[in-house]
């Protein structure tokens, strides 16, 4: 008898009673292929997923992390992939430089490229925009995540000054007029984010802002979302915290985020924000890579999900079955789809 093939739903906990227990001993046959896809979430939130007596039960498995999984499902980046590529919709370092404005800093001592005399060309025209107080801007609305973020950037404000939008952290600011009306979000809250456009908002702002915190729900290889890919398209030098591996994804060929990584302490982080945008050249340096091709890692990404694109979950486990029904290796029609679409 043959029974149904299956795909898990990787949200839900893969339990022992349900799928060692009752599916798999009682009801798979030899062309039985399971799979399951853990999309746009981390692995660290979903721990049975990375259980080998259970992960061990599917032919085929998606997520974030390469060293687990086989196929990696569509990552954030392609929300905004036309304005990271090589591309005209992609802003140039100019158009960047120009969205930039002055900052109304409450400590005089705070030195900041943007208040200086402007130049020939013009930038800094709009030197009257009084919401700015700080180069940094930081929006969230889970103040409880495994990666800590609210603890850090507690930690980070004792030594730089933050314009906080969120709902997380000390001294939340209201958002301007001009971002409540582009997301029409008037009258509601960050407890309200499915019924406006957040994402509209955050990018109005960021584009003006020399700086955004971009901190992960969770520090897991691979998982990467839109708190990076966001400021890093319209604009704003991403202060990033999350995966370990963030570097195989970045598109450019030089430094484009300041990865906090890279920093003993929040201090010293504080300390590089601080001559970055005291520094105008320095700052331009974040943003070479603009008027460059993508780094040869990220067209490796690009080609891989385009080639993804001929493979979902679905058709492979269907393949796989068609294999077993003809007597053939399934696993050997699993190797090579992954041959094809390759590695990065």
């Amino acid at each position: 008898y043959s029974y149904p093939s299956i795909i898990a739903d990787a949200l839900n906990p893969l339990s022992d009673d349900l799928y060692i227990d009752i599916l798999n001993n009682k009801y798979r046959s030899c062309n039985t292929m399971w799979g399951f896809k853990l999309n746009h979430e981390s692995i660290s939130y979903y721990p049975s997923t990375t259980d080998p007596q259970k992960s061990n039960l599917f032919d085929v498995t998606f997520g974030y992390d390469r060293s687990i999984h086989e196929f990696i499902p569509h990552p954030w980046l392609y929300t905004y992939i036309e304005q990271i590529k090589f591309t005209p919709q992609r802003l140039s370092m100019q158009q960047v430089m120009n969205n930039k404005v002055k900052i109304n800093s409450i400590k005089h001592s705070d030195i900041y490229w943007t208040n200086q005399p402007v130049n020939s060309n013009g930038q800094n025209k709009r030197t009257n925009v009084s919401y700015i107080k700080s180069s940094i801007l930081w929006m969230n609305s889970n103040c409880n995540t495994k990666s800590q973020r609210t603890q850090y950037m507690r930690r980070l404000m004792r030594f730089i000054d933050v314009d906080n939008y969120g709902n997380c952290g000390p001294n939340i600011l209201p958002l301007p007029e001009h971002v409540i009306k582009i997301q029409g979000s008037a009258n509601r809250t960050l407890n309200d984010l499915a019924t406006y456009n957040s994402a509209a908002g955050k990018l109005a702002l960021a584009k003006e802002y020399l700086f955004t915190i971009a901190i992960e729900n969770s520090l897991t290889y691979d998982y990467i979302t839109e708190k990076l890919w966001q400021p890093l398209a319209i604009g704003s030098i991403p202060i990033y915290l999350g995966a370990p591996n963030i570097h195989d994804w970045l598109p450019c060929q030089t430094d484009c985020i300041i990865d906090l990584n890279k920093f003993k302490t929040p201090q010293d982080a504080a300390m590089h924000i601080k001559q970055v945008a005291a520094n105008k050249t320095l700052y331009e340096s974040y943003h070479k890579w603009r008027d460059e091709p993508v780094s040869e890692k990220f067209q490796n990404i690009l080609n891989y999900f385009t080639t993804m694109e001929n493979y979902s979950l679905e058709c492979i486990l269907c393949g796989m079955s068609k294999q077993a029904d003809q007597n053939k290796d399934p696993k050997e029609y699993k190797k090579k789809i992954l041959k094809t679409i390759g590695r990065f």
